[in-house]
């Protein structure tokens, strides 16, 4: 019997007359054999290997990944039947055929859509696998030596017809905890500076035209800097997966969290749980979810670390920001003014990290949401749907205050019946090291739902209806 591999990925086609009849043709030869301790010492072509000899039916599903700015496909399902080929022993050789998705895989929500568990080997295999990427693809971490960073951004608007914004940020790194991140640009919106002097000492700049350090961070500073700060939510009993596919020639070699609503309490797998793909030198390539594709690209060596001098983001198919690193270098006499606040500084509450606990709610009361004004709609609906993000800071005895800063809503209306509702909220105090702290989360809020249900009720509901781990 001959193995059956059939895989799919289609890259550079910007027109959909390119993508007729395109497929991609790929081989292996599987003749070699490795021991278990082997696979997890040796590179990661034996890594995925020894997946396939540890279980014959090992499931060869794809990720979505990104081929142009425009341009998102994704890799078909396809089963990888090892069986050994006719004639000395040897292993037959793969068939392939293409088959192209409109859409990624989904990211499964609820015990509705269980994906297929994965084997212990596989799960352990992939977690070594990703704890090595974490280590070289990033620029923060114990053995980082001070470094001075700049990179160009260029930011685009929901509203494609917008001319994009464009800036610079510029970083000073001594340790994980002692660094400063200043923006700059002509917009006010994503003009402005953060800093953190220790673990619980972290500033801002007072906020002009709606500067953001925590937004300006997700789509331009952590992608480059810490681009695999969310795989610090995955613990060590989570169940992974290993997936292995071929865009154009490039193999890469993907990690995913199996069922990922499992862990991820009430909020949204996809916020903590992104697929992660790297290639044969355990250098990463591609992050995806639902909504969301990151493409890593010009990759530089530093400090026996990788960073990607090239970093695109893609939300709902549209590019949303691109970042282009021009200086990367050894900082070696550190200013010491660059660790001193200025006078217009804001110190911010205490930041979770991935992989850190949640706040624990103790009480929760919904919010009354004004309907649209009389003869007009919102999304078409006569009621708001969708959801709301409302910032709060959780002070040390567990009471809420909101930011309306950054809330967004609706309208002032809606933000304000939000305001008004979680600032009655309770929670335990959040503590750090057994000390109380003030923390700043961001509660999303459920537009358009008949009845308000308190986070520890679904929590509790969850939980009377959820599979065993």
């Amino acid at each position: 019997m001959r193995p059956a591999f059939s895989a799919a990925f289609i890259c550079g086609a910007t027109r959909p007359e390119q993508l007729a009849g395109a497929t991609l043709v790929a081989s292996t030869t599987p003749n070699r054999t490795h021991s278990f301790t082997a696979v997890l010492v040796g590179s990661v072509g034996r890594f995925m290997w020894g997946l396939m000899k540890m279980d014959a039916g090992f499931s060869h599903r794809f990720a979505a990944t990104l081929c142009a700015p425009a341009v998102f496909l994704v890799v078909a399902t396809s089963a990888f039947g090892y069986a050994q080929g006719r004639g000395g022993g040897r292993a037959g050789t793969p068939d392939t055929t293409a088959t192209a998705q409109s859409q990624p895989p989904a990211q499964t929500s609820q015990p509705a859509g269980q994906s297929a568990p994965s084997s212990p080997q596989v799960s352990a295999l992939a977690h070594h696998f990703l704890e090595t990427g974490m280590k070289i693809n990033a620029l923060v971490g114990d053995d980082m030596k001070p470094w001075h960073l700049k990179a160009q951004f260029t930011l685009w608007d929901y509203d494609t017809t917008q001319k994009p914004k464009t800036g610079t940020v510029e970083e000073w790194y001594t340790s994980r905890y002692q660094w400063r991140r200043i923006y700059s640009s002509s917009e006010q919106e994503y003009s402005g500076w953060e800093m953190s002097l220790s673990r619980f000492e972290r500033y801002r700049s007072k906020s002009r035209g709606g500067f953001n350090p925590s937004t300006m961070n997700e789509h331009v500073g952590r992608p480059v800097v810490d681009p695999l700060y969310l795989a610090g939510n995955i613990k060590a009993d989570y169940e992974l997966d290993g997936k292995r596919f071929s865009p154009a020639g490039t193999v890469l070699n993907c990690v995913s969290v199996v069922n990922p609503w499992r862990y991820a309490d009430q909020s949204n797998p996809d916020l903590q749980f992104p697929n992660m793909c790297f290639d044969d030198n355990m250098h990463l390539q591609l992050e995806s979810t639902n909504d969301n594709v990151v493409q890593f690209g010009d990759l530089q060596p530093f400090q026996d670390h990788f960073v990607a001098r090239d970093v695109k983001i893609l939300q709902h198919g549209n590019m949303i920001s691109e970042i282009k690193v021009t200086v990367l270098e050894p900082l070696t006499t550190p200013d010491a003014g660059l660790t001193k606040p200025g006078k217009d500084a804001i110190l911010e509450p205490y930041h979770i990290e991935p992989g850190m606990p949640w706040p624990e709610s103790t009480y929760e009361v919904g919010a009354s949401i004004p309907v649209p004004t009389v003869g007009s709609t919102y999304n078409g609906s006569a009621v708001y749907t969708g959801m709301a993000f409302m910032p709060v800071v959780i002070k040390k005895d567990g009471t809420v205050k909101a930011d309306l800063e950054f809330a967004n809503a609706p309208n002032e209306e809606v933000r304000d019946a939000i305001e008004h509702a979680v600032n009655k909220w309770k929670y335990k105090p959040y503590l750090v090291g057994g000390q109380p702290v003030e923390v700043g989360i961001t509660i999303p809020y459920a537009l358009g739902t008949k009845k308000f249900v308190p986070s520890y009720e679904k929590a509790k509901a969850a939980a009377a209806v959820a599979p065993a781990h």
